[in-house]
């Protein structure tokens, strides 16, 4: 995994193979396999985030969110 300046990770998370740009914020038992996540964006806790996802800038996904492999989701969303 590559983890960005500024970037926070919380208790129990699981990073494999992501790539985590800077300032973003990983919740509690939240789960990121290879996946790229923007600047400035937060995952929330017990998320789960898939092989092949594209999280842009400034994005927020909601606690307990599940995305499908290969998501793409666009700068400044929340999920």
């Amino acid at each position: 995994a590559v983890i960005g300046e500024g970037s926070k990770i919380l208790d129990q998370a699981t990073i494999e193979g992501a790539v985590l740009w800077r300032n973003v914020q990983v919740g509690k038992q939240a789960t990121l396999k290879e996946c790229i996540v923007g600047d400035n964006s937060f995952i929330g806790d017990g998320s789960f985030i898939p092989q092949g996802s594209v999280i842009g800038d400034n994005v927020i996904i909601t606690q307990g969110s599940r995305l499908s492999p290969g998501t793409r989701i666009w700068p400044d969303t929340k999920i």
